[in-house]
């Protein structure tokens, strides 16, 4: 149960920019690679991480729309 929840953690995480690059690198220059299995993992892999960068703009794009909703809340309770 607790590799779950740290593998939850790890795909809930945001994309850091370090990580962004490698995969600019490594995806292209492994592309033609003929192997079935190493491009089944590749595919699995790529899914992974694009899951991972969807979820986590989501998650942020929440957060943002839920720290405006209640900046819009403060500012009417005192502003009344």
């Amino acid at each position: 149960m607790f590799v779950i929840e740290d593998k939850m953690l790890c795909l809930l995480a945001a994309m850091r920019s370090d990580e962004l690059k490698l995969l600019r690198t490594y995806l292209p220059s492994n592309l033609n690679v003929d192997e079935a299995a190493f491009r089944r993992q590749l595919v699995t892999a790529v899914h992974t991480v694009l899951t991972r960068l969807r979820d986590s703009s989501l998650l942020q794009l929440r957060q943002a729309a839920r720290a405006k909703s209640t900046a819009v809340d403060v500012s009417d309770t005192y502003g009344r």
